[in-house]
């Protein structure tokens, strides 16, 4: 560009240098030269804007690599922390049927690990207090149980023993 215009300027100092009278040959001359030197401005001027789309075109794509970027860790991220939200509920509760499923088919011994301190740990503690009470009301009525059938037997034997020796 630098030389475009020091040509440029060698020219028009050339055109209108005072006093000196341009023949037609020298005239169609300095007109092609000018002619030149204005289509190699065009020319560098075209270089500086490609150079200059091309730089942007870069700088938009780079832009665009370190958005993409940060939008994928950030998934990833996200991704992290839901799969740790779902474990956090999923297992617990998961446990918590498997427990229920047990007691059901007359485990009453079982307990399920309470997880911590939240709602499915409360419900967690619910049910092991509530598996604890049923185990000890069935121990207490089986020794109902026992305790009537030792009775049963007591009172029978007693009432044999009077009619053997009569």
């Amino acid at each position: 560009i630098k030389s475009s215009q020091e040509k440029w300027l060698s020219w028009i100092d050339q055109v209108l240098r005072p006093g000196k009278k341009n023949s037609k040959i020298e005239a169609d001359k300095l007109f092609n030269s000018a002619y030149e030197i204005l289509e190699q401005a065009i020319s560098n001027q075209e270089r500086f804007i490609d150079v200059r789309e091309e730089s942007d075109l870069r700088a938009s794509q780079k832009t665009f690599r370190i958005f993409l970027s940060v939008t994928i860790f950030s998934l990833f991220i996200f991704i992290a922390v839901l799969v740790n939200l779902y474990d956090s509920i999923e297992v617990p509760i998961r446990n918590l049927s498997n427990g229920i499923k047990k007691f059901e088919q007359g485990d009453h011994a079982v307990r399920v690990e309470v997880s911590g301190a939240s709602e499915i740990g409360f419900l967690e503690s619910s049910f092991n207090q509530m598996g604890q009470a049923i185990e000890n009301m069935v121990k207490d009525l089986k020794q109902v149980d026992e305790m009537k059938s030792a009775f049963l037997s007591t009172v029978s034997h007693e009432l044999r023993t009077p009619l053997t020796s009569i």
